[in-house]
């Protein structure tokens, strides 16, 4: 007894319960003191587990968002492995150590095409001099072969420096100004030829880029179409709308892209194309070929505004 206040318990026992009160209480107390209760709970369980999966995940979001921009021959592009989850940081480190491997291998091909170039344009040279000398038309066959010959060094050439281009600041680049200088310079091998060469202008643009890579992107579309065409054929140089340019002959091209060249015909222009399809994946950009049902072939090079 607490303060002169007996407590009393009270039992009650319900025969029956034709009116269900039993389970109406019941009923109840799960509604107030369990339903209510627990919805609460779940609902914050739930918010912190997607809180706590979104904020573990974060980094490897951020990792994947860093993959698009690798470049094997760059050590500064590497996947960072900080901060990530142990399983994470494993993956990204193999996919670093892959990276580099394929830097080196590309590294050591590129210094290999290089050397080689080097060490064939010196005798390659000697041997134009030599030939000078011989008045025999069988010379001057010779020396056609050895100036398709020292074509192809050049590309071998050009193609192992693209991967040092990002190296070089970018300029401001006028392609009407650059397709002048090009066909300009262009025109009199062309009309030698027994071809033609025009240039139009449709409204190009500026864009930021490496005038030299472009110049050498623009001349072997020109040469490409210069020794593959028909006789006579027309060569047209356009540059525009926007910053792009194309290259088309009327000729019938002879030599298939995707086989390679045809027999007699110069190795180079699989060569000449990869080296433009480079330059304009250096921009940002693409190159597309197209062959009308008229024949010659169609090369446009359009870059990012």
């Amino acid at each position: 007894m607490v303060g002169g206040v007996e407590p009393i318990l009270v039992e009650v026992a319900i025969l029956g319960d034709e009116d269900h009160v039993v389970n109406a209480v019941l009923i109840h107390e799960i509604k107030d003191h369990m339903a209510a209760p627990m919805s609460l709970l779940l609902l914050v369980v739930l918010a912190a587990t997607l809180f706590s999966i979104r904020r573990a995940l974060k980094p490897v979001a951020q990792t994947a968002a860093q993959i698009p921009n690798i470049n094997p021959l760059k050590k500064e592009t590497r996947l960072a492995t900080e901060r990530l989850p142990l399983e994470v940081a494993m993956f990204t480190s193999a996919v670093n150590k892959a990276c580099d491997r394929l830097g080196d291998l590309m590294r050591a091909q590129r210094d290999f095409t290089s050397a080689i170039s080097h060490e064939v344009r010196t005798p390659l040279a000697v041997a134009r001099l030599e030939l000078e000398k011989i008045r025999d038309p069988r010379a001057r066959k010779v020396e056609a072969d050895l100036e398709t010959l020292n074509q192809l060094v050049e590309q071998l050439t050009t193609l192992a420096r693209l991967d040092g281009a990002d190296c070089i600041p970018t300029q401001k680049i006028d392609l009407r100004q650059l397709g002048e200088e090009v066909v300009s310079a262009m025109a009199p091998l062309v009309y030698a030829s027994g071809k033609s060469i025009e240039l139009i202008e449709r409204g190009s643009s500026e864009f930021s880029g490496y005038p030299s890579l472009i110049e050498n992107a623009m001349r072997n579309l020109i040469d490409n179409a210069l020794r593959h065409s028909g006789p006579q054929a027309h060569i047209l140089v356009e540059v525009g709308p926007g910053p792009a340019f194309r290259v088309s002959d009327n000729g019938r091209q002879a030599v298939a892209i995707e086989t390679g060249p045809a027999p007699h015909s110069p190795p180079r222009i699989g060569l000449g194309l990869k080296i433009v399809g480079r330059i304009a994946e250096i921009h940002g950009g693409r190159l597309d070929i197209a062959r009308p049902p008229a024949g010659g072939m169609v090369a446009e090079v359009s870059f990012p505004a």
